[in-house]
């Protein structure tokens, strides 16, 4: 029997996203929220989990669509780029691996578009207190390690205390989103979210993260100015307040932090450096410059970083020779790929930048905006003394990171009459 004309029949329906939901719910928890109590495998448990979401898009024929996002279109180039200059500089097959770092990049076309299956108009808000949960519990853990059980530096079990305060720092500055993406009287919780990063990389002596608290601060004054209310006198009055507590934490918790101010002092008077491990970073970047300039165009390729420099160690520093990397994203750039290295680089960090500027005028535009620009600036100064980008951990968080902020961040589409 014929159902053309029966009235209960369905019309076809064109296939839709919200089954990412689940998978997609994992992402952001373990993105934002488990990397604390993760440790080192936090990075793997998010490629797990960014791997599930691109095989779900490619199943769905969407992945070469996912691609057409500016951010995911930029990051493609990028790792193109670098696989020719680690192809062109290979010196034996397995040499090639090292492309396998950069991979999670590729995750950003996928990732987004799944989590925009998700976008509603709450989503930066909970993004924030993400974000300020994630912060709170790598503060949490790394305290308890560091002042209730005394381990050095807070580095107890998987807890890497260098790699978490970094990332403790950027959640923490990506809470402050919450302040304009929300009415409610407890958006001023994500004030925190600094205090929770400055704190745990004080606490654990890691240095490298407060390179960015200056600029990131300033970032994140520019925008609560812009997008709050807030009171211009109670903002000076918390800087003030947030800058000698910084002072005086600095000086009680870690000799570390407090040699900051004596190592600028030495290399802005031109004079020995005393703390050892800048003076090593040092070493190593006169060396990595003497290296780029024997290959500028195209570099040594990432499997040759550190073999490239001997030559220009001294016989007693050849044994920084085996340190895995230079302790410098734009050294380890110039060293493994030339120029073209550093236009990667440059390209890698201002992706999201581009594919917010480029996004839709909707109301959480800004959000967007604010989370690609700490996303720059915090791992452009966090990579200055160590690397940031080209190893597992921060390179698959910027990947996600970055998706959650252009993907997710965003309000639903217009329903089509």
């Amino acid at each position: 029997m014929s159902q053309t004309g029966n009235s209960t029949a369905r019309p076809a329906s064109r296939l839709r996203l919200p089954q990412y939901a689940i998978v997609s719910s994992l992402f952001l928890f373990v993105t934002l929220v488990a990397p604390g109590p993760a440790g080192g495998l936090a990075p793997y448990i998010v490629d797990i989990a960014a791997l599930l979401i691109a095989i779900t898009v490619a199943i769905r024929g969407k992945l070469i669509g996912s691609y057409r996002q500016p951010s995911a279109f930029l990051l493609l180039i990028a790792v193109a780029l670098l696989t020719i200059c680690f192809a062109v500089t290979a010196r034996a097959p397995h040499d090639m691996i090292y492309v396998v770092n950069f991979v999670p990049l590729l995750f950003v076309g996928p990732l987004g578009l799944a989590l925009a299956s998700r976008a509603a108009y709450q989503n930066s808000f909970l993004m924030a207190l993400l974000s300020l949960a994630g912060a709170l519990v790598i503060f949490a853990l790394g305290a308890s390690n560091a002042l209730l059980f005394g381990l050095d530096r807070g580095a107890g079990g998987n807890f890497p205390p260098i790699t978490l305060s970094n990332t403790a720092v950027l959640l923490g500055y990506l809470a402050i989103a919450g302040l304009w993406s929300s009415t409610s009287r407890w958006r001023w919780i994500c004030l925190l979210g600094p205090i929770f990063g400055i704190g745990i990389a004080i606490i654990t002596g890691s240095r490298g993260p407060l390179i960015g608290v200056l600029p990131l601060s300033l970032v994140a004054i520019i925008f609560v100015l812009r997008e709050t209310r807030i009171n211009r006198v109670l903002v000076g009055a918390i800087i003030g307040t947030g800058a000698v507590a910084l002072l005086i934490a600095g000086t009680l918790f870690s000799g570390r932090v407090g040699a900051l101010i004596e190592i600028g002092r030495d290399l802005l008077g031109g004079g020995q450096v005393a703390d050892q491990t800048t003076s090593i970073r040092l070493t190593l970047y006169r060396a990595g410059y003497q290296a780029f300039l024997e290959s500028p165009v195209i570099g040594h390729g990432w499997a040759n970083l550190m073999n490239s420099i001997k030559p220009y160690l001294a016989p007693e520093d050849l044994v920084y020779a085996t340190l895995p990397q230079l302790h410098n994203d734009i050294m380890d750039f110039l060293v493994a790929a030339g120029v073209i290295g550093v236009a990667v680089y440059i390209l890698i960090l201002m992706s999201p930048l581009v594919g917010a500027l480029r996004s839709s005028a909707d109301r959480q535009r800004t959000t967007r905006i604010y989370g690609a620009i700490v996303l720059l600036v915090g791992y452009a100064s966090a990579g200055l003394t160590d690397i940031m980008m080209g190893f597992e951990f921060h390179t698959t968080y910027f990947a996600a990171l970055a998706a959650i902020i252009i993907g997710f961040c965003r309000d639903p589409a217009p329903v089509q009459q």
